[in-house]
């Protein structure tokens, strides 16, 4: 697997963005309950980027979703709630954008920064329909991808706007990128990778993508048991010993795998050791997460379950990376790229310095 050409990216030089209005694709699908954020982290995350378009006197629009609601309008799903936080976070007045059903309708607010209601409250956005993606071009002259999360996803925030407007990344997804990156084709040796979790058929591709380069793969949770079936696994596979009751990995298990993890260069963990959302079965996860965050290697961590687990334990501190997608990390770590990202890469144009 080669690895992929420089992203074109923003930066504070480009000429030609001083007050231009931007497309920023944001990743805003936080958790929410009673109306309200209840963990503003992705949130916070667009900063950096946010910041310098608004000292370049650009104004942007905000492009986002939250949930799925495949297509239809789901007041409980509305991007409302984020309203107060960005407006706390930028420091100036945010608008949103209501829902109409004919998107060519919808009225922005007159507001410097304007947050556009759920994408996928209208079917053109996952189906990457032409009409829906020029009215999204129409609503800006450059247009920068900030949501790695999704490029997974073949949407038309996410590849169809590349190739109708100037495209970059913004800085976060930049970083991303960079981290896989050297993840994937320059790794300080030896190589571990510790997966978990319950999905054998998202996490089998993992295993057999890295089994021609990880020095060593320890395997816990539920696929370990499922793993255990398989008769040709690669030799560097370490799977671990369940309890009888198959919802965490034996102590003898998560101590061994501990060892190999502090004798590492490289660590990359997706998913945890059994329920721990159960606190009778978090042993396993625990000392898992504690050797990952005090490892003198470099460690990459992703996946919903496992960003939780380590936000609980109060352990985030000690891990040099936390991407910013599960599903679009494992992805990107066995493809080598992401339908967003090639967006990006073969936009026709693209803004330069």
């Amino acid at each position: 697997m080669m690895p992929a050409p420089p992203l074109p990216t923003l930066s504070a030089t480009w000429p030609n963005l001083h007050g231009q209005t931007i497309l920023v694709r944001a990743n805003f699908d936080v958790p929410l309950s009673q109306g309200k954020v209840i963990d503003t982290t992705r949130i916070l995350a667009h900063r950096e980027t946010l910041k310098l378009l608004l000292n370049q006197g650009c104004s942007f629009r905000l492009l986002a979703h939250q949930g799925r609601p495949n297509g239809t309008y789901q007041p409980q799903a509305s991007l409302q709630p984020l309203i107060p936080v960005l407006t706390e976070m930028l420091s100036v007045t945010v608008g949103l954008a209501p829902y109409s059903a004919n998107f060519s309708q919808t009225t922005l607010p007159p507001t410097p920064v304007v947050l556009i209601e759920n994408l996928r409250f209208w079917p053109g956005e996952a189906a990457n329909q032409p009409d829906f993606c020029h009215w999204l071009a129409s609503l800006g002259q450059f247009y920068i991808n900030e949501a790695f999360a999704n490029c997974h996803r073949a949407h038309a925030s996410i590849v169809g706007l590349p190739q109708l407007l100037p495209a970059a990344a913004g800085l976060t997804l930049a970083n991303e990128v960079k981290t896989l990156d050297q993840v994937l084709h320059q790794p300080a040796k030896p190589l571990v990778m510790v997966i978990g979790g319950a999905k054998l058929e998202t996490k089998l591709p993992l295993v057999e993508a890295f089994s021609t380069t990880a020095d060593t793969i320890l395997v816990g949770g539920k696929i370990a048991v499922e793993l255990a079936s398989h008769t040709t696994l690669p030799p560097q596979v370490q799977l671990a010993q369940l309890e009888l009751h198959q919802k965490d990995i034996t102590l003898a298990s998560a101590q061994a795998f501990a060892q190999i993890i502090h004798t590492a260069g490289t660590v990359i963990w997706n998913g945890t050791m059994g329920m721990f959302e159960d606190p009778r079965y978090r042993q396993g996860t625990q000392l898992i997460a504690q050797a990952v965050n005090t490892t003198p290697a470099f460690t990459l961590v992703g996946g919903g379950d496992t960003e939780t687990a380590l936000t609980e334990l109060k352990l985030e501190a000690g891990i040099d990376h936390i991407s910013t997608g599960g599903g679009a990390m494992l992805a990107y770590l066995i493809q080598g790229t992401l339908p967003g990202i090639q967006a990006l890469l073969t936009a026709k144009t693209y803004a330069k310095s």
